[in-house]
């Protein structure tokens, strides 16, 4: 493989890209209404990046990802987002393979759309449960060994055509993990009926280069860059969304990868996701 795909192969942070970004839109749903989808993610690699090197570990590594995610309006201008995550490798090192499994970080959130008349604006705050497996032997998580608390502020527009957001927010773990912060954005264009072509850009630093936790107990998953902490990229991805039952049924279809990043697997993500409005 030469340098140029190499580096254009680089993954972004497994199923975190995937949903994260729409949860941090501006738009609420209004009362009693949602949005449900189903979705997977994929990943299949023999190469990370570790401390700011390219490391193969002599190992092959697929991660899958599926995924219940869940937008739905409470009140006026109030609305809440979840995420329900499950997680499966397989891993194939020196002729044998072996698996792991396990839910991963449950996510909730909320969000106020503000009364601005000039754009869309939302404030949000939201949280990231520390509830996945790990299982040492095998270098491997199911989700971060911390709790997350990210308070965001997003601004959006759109006409029948084109729509665009972005958002920024910092990212606040326990666990002596650093903490980040993050800047996402989309850009979504109508090119057929009831179908989008999308674009997807997200960045992410960590704020502590010195964070205990990366010293200490991340060395021994470090085989797979399994949910390391000081996680940095700039990840950009293409989606295409269309709705086959207009307003009502639909389906996602995207690939996310990063040209720069830092303690994630070597390798872009393969995602779909099918959804219902209601």
């Amino acid at each position: 493989m030469t340098k140029i795909c190499r580096i254009a192969g680089l993954y972004a942070i497994f199923y975190f890209l995937t949903v994260s970004t729409k949860a941090q839109s501006p738009w609420v749903k209004q009362v009693n209404e949602g949005f449900l989808q189903a979705g997977y993610s994929g990943l299949f690699f023999d190469e990370i990046r570790y401390n700011g090197e390219q490391v193969n570990p002599n190992r092959s590594t697929v991660d899958n990802t599926y995924q219940l995610y869940l937008d739905f309006g409470l009140i006026p201008n109030v609305g809440i987002t979840a995420v329900l995550p499950f997680k499966q490798y397989f891993i194939t090192e020196n002729g044998q393979t072996s698996t792991f499994g396990g839910l991963g970080n449950l996510s909730f959130s909320l969000k106020y759309q503000l009364p601005v008349k000039s754009a869309t604006m939302a404030v949000g705050l939201s949280y990231e449960a520390e509830t996945g497996a790990e299982d040492s032997d095998l270098g491997l998580r199911t989700g971060y060994a911390a709790s997350t608390f990210q308070p965001y502020f997003s601004v959006g527009s759109g006409t029948k055509k084109l729509y665009f957001y972005a958002s920024a927010g910092l990212g606040l773990r326990t666990n002596n993990y650093s903490n980040f912060a993050r800047l996402s954005g989309e850009l979504g264009y109508k090119i057929i009926k009831n179908g989008y072509l999308i674009g997807t850009l997200d960045f992410n630093r960590p704020l502590n280069q010195n964070s205990e936790f990366f010293e200490t107990d991340d060395i021994i998953f470090s085989k797979s860059a399994s949910f390391l902490d000081r996680q940095a990229f700039n990840g950009a991805g293409i989606k295409i969304l269309y709705e086959f039952i207009p307003e009502k049924y639909g389906f996602t279809l995207s690939t996310i990868g990063a040209l720069g990043a830092d303690n994630i697997p070597f390798s872009r993500s393969y995602n779909f996701g099918i959804y219902t409005k209601f």
